[in-house]
């Protein structure tokens, strides 16, 4: 009887140090998959900064499938596919980092870039403003906010948003951009020259900002009967970014003294 109860403590103690070892084992590869993903993301992370976009998604999409519980690798992923059209893709990557923590700010945030995208201002409003709720320090999201209204033409609320943004971060020349466009469209001129001129004057993150923000700049001077700066600043635009032919009507318009109806309709 005490030989049989002896072997019954062997087979436990064997069962256990098996689920032991198998634990141990478990979590060494879970350990790898999850340096592999890391390793995978700073790559992607690169590329997607360098706009190498087909290698960024390679990248991303091999972190996901090493850590299918990746949130920020899926929420780059969806970005990549932002950058590169094509916005089914990069809106179930934006619908994933949701489903996987329903209070990160993020998923949210780009699902809303894409109904911007898609002119769905109402989606694009609902998913910032969750966004905000989430994370109310972020100023890109008040930017991002005020653009969309802008796009309904409700520009105080598009001022209200922007201003918030600005008091975030003083000091990034993209929510000055957004500011003196809502004041450029709500034609109040003098309000949009001074925040287009503080926007110049603190520069931008992205290169793309700041010839739109000198051609809307050109089209304030020009209607306010400034037109030898209005020419100099959209003729700076234009070096900038000369495959942009709205630039070169809006230069033309201010070099044949448009009237500022004129003036007014070209604002884009």
């Amino acid at each position: 009887m005490a030989e049989t109860f002896f072997k019954k403590i062997r087979a436990r103690k064997l069962t256990y140090d098996f689920c032991k070892f198998l634990l141990i084992l478990l979590s060494v590869i879970i350990v790898d998959c999850q340096n592999k993903a890391e390793n995978h993301y700073k790559k992607g992370e690169e590329y997607l900064h360098s706009e190498r976009y087909d290698d960024a998604l390679k990248e991303f999409e091999e972190a996901v499938k090493q850590n299918p519980k990746y949130l920020k690798a899926f929420y780059l992923l969806g970005w990549t596919h932002y950058m590169m059209g094509n916005n089914d893709e990069a809106l179930n990557n934006f619908k994933k980092c949701v489903s996987l923590d329903s209070e990160d700010y993020r998923g949210y945030k780009g699902s809303a870039s894409i109904f911007l995208r898609q002119g769905n201002y109402d989606l694009a409003i609902e998913n910032y403003k969750k966004a905000v709720s989430l994370n109310p320090e972020i100023a890109a999201l008040y930017e991002n906010i005020a653009w969309v209204y802008v796009a309904l033409e409700d520009y105080n609320q598009a001022i209200e948003s922007a201003k918030k943004a600005i008091e975030l971060q003083p000091n990034e020349g993209e929510n000055y951009f957004i500011l003196g466009k809502a004041y450029l469209l709500k034609r109040e001129y003098e309000n949009a020259r001074v925040y287009f001129e503080k926007g110049l004057l603190l520069g931008f993150k992205g290169k793309k900002f700041k010839h739109y923000i000198l051609a809307d700049l050109s089209i304030v001077y020009a209607i306010t009967g400034n037109k030898e700066a209005a020419l100099g600043k959209i003729s700076e635009a234009i070096q900038l970014a000369p495959e942009i032919h709205e630039y070169a009507k809006i230069y033309y318009a201010i070099k044949s003294k448009a009237s500022v109806e004129t003036m007014r309709s070209i604002i884009w």
